[in-house]
C-alpha cells in the first residue's frame, strides 16, 4: 500500500508531499492544478521511465533534480 509520495520539481510541483488514508483517496482540483501529473509521478516512480521530454517544473534550475519517492 502507497502511504505517501513525495514531488519535486516535476511539472507543476515545486514540492508536493500527498498522504494517504487506506482505501480509497480521491485528488481533485481545478483544471491545471497538477492532478495529471501526480499520476505522472506515480507512473515514473513505479516505472523509473519519463514519458515525454516535458517532465521538469517550469519554475526549477536546470541543475534541480526531480525526486518522486
Amino acid at each position: 500500500m502507497i502511504k505517501n509520495i513525495t514531488i519535486q520539481n516535476f511539472q507543476s510541483h515545486k514540492k508536493s508531499i500527498l498522504n494517504f488514508d487506506k482505501g480509497v483517496n480521491i485528488i481533485k482540483g481545478a483544471s491545471h492544478s497538477g492532478k495529471s501529473s501526480i499520476m505522472k509521478a506515480f507512473l515514473l516512480g513505479i516505472s523509473n521511465r519519463p514519458q515525454g521530454l516535458n517532465f521538469k517544473n517550469w519554475y526549477s534550475k536546470n541543475k534541480d533534480s526531480i525526486i518522486v519517492s
